[in-house]
């Protein structure tokens, strides 16, 4: 998500428990986050908030590493002997929408 996603999301979590002290309900920031959740769960509203992803995967015969575009970065061991590395992309997508474009280098 985009800055500014996270802070839509961050507004709508006050709105939620607003809404809930209003009408007597649980308003912890948790009921609140629940309901945002609930909300991100339906593929038309996450649409709204992630068009598109551009991560940067590093692989050789050891590991693989995930650079995310906010600077997190998570390696994964790769236990293997061989030197060729077969990378599978699946991606959750119930409306066959996703695209995934495939740039490969080798490094040295």
């Amino acid at each position: 998500m985009s800055k500014e996603n996270i802070q839509q999301v961050s507004q709508n979590i006050a709105k939620n428990r607003a809404n809930n002290k209003k009408q007597n309900r649980d308003s912890s920031v948790e009921a609140a986050y629940k309901i945002e959740k609930e909300k991100l769960s339906d593929p038309a509203t996450r649409s709204n908030y992630q068009k598109s992803i551009n991560l940067k995967v590093f692989t050789d015969k050891n590991s693989v590493e995930f650079f995310f575009p906010n600077g997190q970065a998570y390696t994964v061991a790769r236990f293997n002997t061989s030197n060729t590395q077969d990378f599978k992309i699946f991606t959750e997508d119930p409306t066959n929408g996703n695209r995934v474009d495939i740039t490969q280098k080798t490094l040295n």
